[in-house]
């Protein structure tokens, strides 16, 4: 069961490449079937027509375009693409490019760069702290595509907030709003947890909201906060996984 995201303001983007095209397009289906977009440059001089001295510095910088959707049988890409018809040619709006089409027209000075418009990563799980104690365990990251990321240590989570909505069944033994501060980069995961009540009732979902501060240096030293309010599945954690969670998530367990 997946997380249900219901606003966020502000995503985690996270950039990543790969010099290989075929494997840039794996990355690229893996993150769609994921639930995510891929944003990747267009070279627009061959199909795009304008004046052309505007074409020149559009062609060295790329044209933006929202990769959609994708369809193996017709081995093509579905692309949201905002060039306006106006401007000349019919190639904006929603529409398909093949595989081949795109190794020879994406931007690869990057090596097939890619950026990933993801919300945060929530999870929820339960575990038990002493012979009675439980606790819920929020889990908060940014989204790690399958391919080669960018910045892998450079882009962190430097302070999360998170906020538990009231649930009718399920009884805190403690404040339902913590913060945590640290450095989380792409592939760890930000734990804040809440002591639960002896008779609390685990439900199958609980309403989160999460505020954090992101924080990298790419492509020149910025922060900004993120916020996502998320309807998030609660899962049992099992004594023998806490070994596969975050070191600062075992004392929980």
């Amino acid at each position: 069961m997946k997380t249900n995201y219901l606003s966020s303001r502000g995503l985690a983007a996270v950039a990543c490449y790969d010099p290989y095209f075929r494997r840039a397009t794996d990355t690229m289906r893996r993150s769609l079937a994921d639930g995510h977009p891929v944003l990747i440059r267009l070279h627009p001089a061959a199909a795009y027509p304008a004046p052309a001295a505007m074409m020149q510095k559009n062609d060295l910088e790329g044209h933006a375009t929202l990769v959609v959707g994708y369809d193996d049988d017709k081995r093509s890409f579905a692309l949201l693409d905002p060039w306006q018809n106006r401007w000349g040619g019919a190639r904006g709006g929603l529409r398909w490019i093949s595989y081949s089409q795109l190794q020879m027209e994406i931007v690869d000075s990057t090596l097939d760069y890619m950026l990933i418009p993801a919300p945060l990563i929530v999870q929820g799980k339960i575990s038990r702290g002493t012979v009675s104690a439980r606790v819920l365990n929020i889990f908060v990251s940014f989204y790690k595509p399958h391919g080669i990321v960018m910045d892998q240590d450079n882009q962190v989570l430097r302070e999360v907030k998170v906020t538990l909505e009231p649930n009718q069944n399920l009884e805190f033994d403690g404040p339902t709003t913590s913060i945590v501060k640290g450095v989380w980069p792409v592939g760890k995961k930000a734990h804040v947890s809440f002591a639960l009540a002896p008779t609390a009732v685990i439900p199958d979902e609980i309403i989160v909201n999460v505020q954090a501060r992101i924080a990298g240096s790419r492509p020149y030293p910025f922060e900004d906060t993120t916020v996502t309010r998320a309807v998030c599945p609660i899962a049992i954690l099992l004594p023998q996984e806490c070994a596969t969670e975050e070191k600062d998530a075992v004392a929980a367990c």
